[in-house]
């Protein structure tokens, strides 16, 4: 079973930030890759990714309706 949470608030009167986030878990620890639109998504100013123990968050902020699209998460077992 997965775990899936989200989070939306409004920052502003045109911009919202999100974040999404669930628990994973294996030995070794699997890879968790995010993507927008099919290009995969890293750290910046506007795009935080935190993995702490089994929990994988991704948090966009500034989101704005030009930048909306579908975001997809790849989680890929790592061989023993």
């Amino acid at each position: 079973m997965v775990k899936i949470f989200t989070y939306a608030m409004k920052t502003n009167i045109n911009s919202w930030w999100v974040s999404i986030g669930f628990c994973v878990s294996g030995t070794p620890k699997p890879d968790v890759s995010w993507y927008l639109n099919g290009s995969q998504l890293g750290p910046s100013d506007a795009i935080i990714i935190v993995t702490e123990e089994d929990k994988v968050t991704l948090t966009l902020k500034g989101i704005t309706p030009d930048k909306a699209g579908e975001i997809t998460c790849k989680v890929l077992k790592k061989p023993l």
